[in-house]
């Protein structure tokens, strides 16, 4: 006897027509189980359907104990917006909801929470984010990307190519042209017709597109904060952001499952300037920094941690900095080193005490440095174009001793870096060890470990002339062929052994050797360039490997 497929169950959320809408088509396919409004004590998908009210967004983490799924039926983005992040604080997962009558390419990427329609169509290789409404008769063509929350209404037409940012409102019968690309937070009129690019937060009509208004403008600057369990500091770390003498900014807080009383004093603040949401479970720290940042709107992203502070003048410096050297992907500043208490730290022979009191340098240089020496920058003293992080990559979240390291490691290899030499930023070295950087006994494993992976960026240094103007002393290994690209791993590693006696670098050294050794013609070639083949990797081994184990 074969068993009774149970219907999926899923929570609508705001109850107006679109809710009806989808009740009436998907009431075969789902056990809607009733729905949430935050406005309508009695909804139209009630009156007219008899959906069954379970209150409002404030009952979101009870109804998550229900194991159930929500789809977010809405045509206004800020409101898709606001109930996506709202559900994702409660730990309750997305629907995706298909029309029998869709034509949905099987190359095509469907986000959760997307709903498509009668009649719509999605083209090969499109990509919808989460949350997209694609709308009766609506088409999406090929290769086209859609970002999240984005409401794509009856009939428009978005050729093939297409770029359309989050939280952005398509209109009736609109049309996109091919390769435009439409930025984030704007309205497109209904019929109109987009034949060029549009920047962020703005509101176009007309046939072609034109602008009806000034864009509402985004912040300059966005500090973003990761705060978890920081009861006692993340106050005083929010009110020096609030106090800055530059104005044009916005602060992006996500509490990350705090267990303490974190999440209320970050609540008690409500300046219109901060952005804040919380999570109910622990992400992680990295992890929760990149969520920020797909919340942050400025050009300049500056990082604050929840238990450090900001000096009054930094975002007005360090902007004016990188407002006059478009050459800079970052400025820094040396930091303020305060104790548990926020009074200064007098601990002069305390690691943290001197280490971010730096001289300039080139790229190149800082990349030497980094190599033999690791990091010295303090990231809460940093403010970091936004285009930046689209190059190089956000931090790495795999990584929690040196997700730093390994930023400013691919950002030299790319671009300038700049430290303002002045106290900008005040850096908090707790009681009892308990940064997330101190020198405990699984934190210096975690270190070791790595700072092995993360030397590996060496590895794709891009010819001879790059890796002389790394590391001048490579010149010894150049020889009558010069130094070929195939053989720079093999010197980046002989470089490694170097290093002293740091036991990650080591580690890397001989994990690299091993694996170029494993390709015969590599090794043979590496033999006639160097004189090292498989004895001498033995001996190496012999020397190294118990400094490593």
């Amino acid at each position: 006897m074969r068993g009774i497929t149970r219907k999926p169950k899923v929570l609508i959320v705001c109850g107006g027509r679109l809710a009806g809408l989808l009740y009436s088509m998907f009431e075969g396919r789902y056990d809607f189980i009733g729905y949430i409004d935050d406005i309508f004590p009695r909804a139209y998908v009630e009156e007219t359907y008899g959906l069954k009210n379970l209150g409002t967004s404030e009952n979101l983490p009870l109804l998550a104990k229900r194991g159930v799924k929500a789809v977010v039926a809405v045509t206004d983005v800020a409101a898709r917006r606001k109930y996506h992040e709202l559900l994702d604080e409660a730990g309750i997962p997305l629907a995706t909801l298909i029309a029998g009558t869709a034509v949905v390419s099987p190359h095509a990427t469907i986000g959760a929470g997307c709903i498509i329609r009668h009649s719509a169509i999605v083209s090969s290789q499109a990509i919808l984010s989460d949350n997209v409404v694609v709308s009766d008769g609506a088409y999406v063509g090929h290769d086209s990307t859609i970002g999240e929350n984005v409401y794509i209404s009856p009939g428009a037409h978005l050729n093939g190519s297409v770029r359309i940012g989050e939280n952005t409102f398509v209109g009736t019968g609109a049309v996109v042209l091919p390769e435009v690309r439409v930025g984030r937070g704007c309205t497109i009129g209904a019929s109109a017709c987009v034949n060029r690019d549009i920047a962020d937060d703005t509101v176009v009509a007309g046939v072609p597109a034109r602008p009806l208004a000034s864009a509402p403008r985004t912040p300059l600057v966005s500090v973003i904060m990761a705060a978890y369990n920081h009861e006692k500091y993340v106050a005083s770390a929010i009110e020096s952001v609030l106090a800055q003498t530059f104005e044009d900014f916005e602060l992006v807080i996500i509490d990350d499952g705090s267990t303490d009383g974190t999440a209320g004093v970050i609540r008690r603040f409500t300046d219109p300037r901060i952005r804040a949401r919380f999570s109910t479970k622990n992400g992680g720290n990295i992890f929760t920094k990149n969520k920020c940042l797909d919340m942050a709107r400025g050009r300049y992203i500056a990082i604050l941690n929840s238990d450090d502070a900001f000096m009054p003048d930094k975002l007005e410096k360090q902007v004016a900095f990188l407002d006059e050297n478009p050459e800079c992907a970052a400025v820094l500043s040396d930091a303020e080193i305060i104790d548990d208490d926020g009074n200064p730290f007098t601990d002069t022979g305390h690691f943290y005490y001197r280490i971010f009191s730096q001289r300039n340098r080139s790229r190149f240089e800082w990349l030497r440095r980094f190599f033999y020496e690791g990091n010295c920058l303090c990231i809460p003293s940093a403010l970091i174009r936004r285009e930046c992080y689209d190059v190089v990559g956000r931090p790495d979240p795999r990584y929690l001793q040196l997700p730093d390291l390994d930023f400013w490691i691919r950002t030299c290899f790319r671009y300038d870096i700049h430290v303002l030499q002045e106290k900008l930023t005040r850096f908090r070295v707790r009681d009892h060890r308990a940064n997330a950087s101190a020198p405990t006994r699984e934190h210096v494993r975690q270190h070791v470990w790595e700072y092995s992976k993360i030397l590996g960026r060496y590895l794709d240094i891009a010819d001879e002339r790059e890796l002389l103007a790394i590391f001048p002393e490579a010149a010894a290994f150049s020889g009558r062929y010069g130094i070929e690209r195939e053989m720079i791993p093999f010197v980046v590693a002989r470089l490694a052994i170097k290093a002293g006696d740091r036991l990650s670098a080591r580690a890397f050294a001989l994990d690299t050797l091993y694996g170029l050794l494993g390709d015969a013609t590599l090794a043979r070639k590496i033999f006639e360039r160097y004189g090292f083949g498989y004895k001498e990797f033995i001996d190496l081994t012999g020397r190294l490997a118990s400094s490593v184990s």
